[in-house]
């Protein structure tokens, strides 16, 4: 496969990123934030030694239905995974070793826990894997430099057994196996997550690779081109097309830098 990192971070949006965060205004506001409040944050308070230990061991709060437990559960999982997408960033963006650091433990540690066939995580919504496969992805390719080959191979297993678990279902379960299935907002955030998972780990694994590109591209773009029309109105609206739509935009900037449409 080809050098990592591979996503996003090449060196010519590095450097537009890097110009903007001296800039002044919204962009260097935004990158502050990035740093001083996030990244510098999670530093003190993100446990790398055991970021699923709240979800491995949830439990509800309160009497709540089975949709409601599902997103508690979503809630437990969401803060696990974002900080190792952010300080992966940040070491990218900054060269400081110390968010990768912090970034690359909690991801092996990540990986080691949870996998594509895990009872918690099976027990809700089959969308929330989204958040954390993409994590898995980024993070994999970002934080490539600090990991050891025995790590890498750990972060691989997981990653790719979540991408051929969403590409198998994509083909058969009611969110994806048809066209006009793919309009709802489950689909795009699924495939696009396995698609940059796929892009991570390119050329390093013996799966079909091209085949499976193939077909999550054009689950994303069935979905932008059915889902969404000429004006742009989505028939979701921007709250639910914000939240369902997922890594779409990576995946297809991704998709886009590659030449491949």
């Amino acid at each position: 496969g080809a050098p990592h990192p591979r996503l996003l971070m090449n060196p010519a949006r590095l450097q537009r990123v890097r110009a903007k965060a001296a800039a002044g205004g919204e962009a260097q506001a935004a990158y502050d934030a990035l740093l001083k409040k996030y990244a510098e944050g999670y530093l003190r308070t993100f446990n790398a030694e055991r970021p699923f230990e709240k979800v491995l061991n949830f439990e509800p709060t309160g009497e709540v239905n089975s949709h409601q437990r599902s997103a508690q559960l979503e809630g437990h999982l969401t803060p696990a995974v974002i900080p190792i997408e952010i300080l992966a960033a940040a070491y990218q963006i900054t060269g400081d070793a110390r968010y990768g650091q912090h970034a690359a433990k909690a991801l092996v540690n990540a990986a080691r826990a949870l996998d594509a066939d895990n009872a918690v995580l099976n027990s809700g919504f089959y969308y929330t894997r989204t958040f954390y496969v993409r994590a898995l992805a980024f993070g994999y390719d970002w934080l490539w430099p600090l990991l050891s080959p025995e790590e890498r191979r750990e972060v691989k297993t997981t990653l790719l057994g979540f991408v051929l678990q969403i590409h198998a279902d994509s083909l058969t379960a009611s969110w994806g196996r048809r066209p006009l299935h793919r309009v709802w907002n489950w689909d795009p955030g699924l495939v696009s997550c396995a698609g940059v998972g796929l892009l991570a780990l390119e050329g390093e694994t013996t799966a079909a690779e091209k085949a499976i590109l193939f077909d999550l591209r054009r689950h994303l773009r069935d979905y932008l081109t059915l889902g969404i029309d000429a004006d742009g109105a989505g028939h979701e609206g921007p709250g639910y097309i914000a939240y369902g739509i997922g890594a779409g935009p990576e995946f297809a900037e991704c998709l886009r830098e590659q030449g491949r449409g």
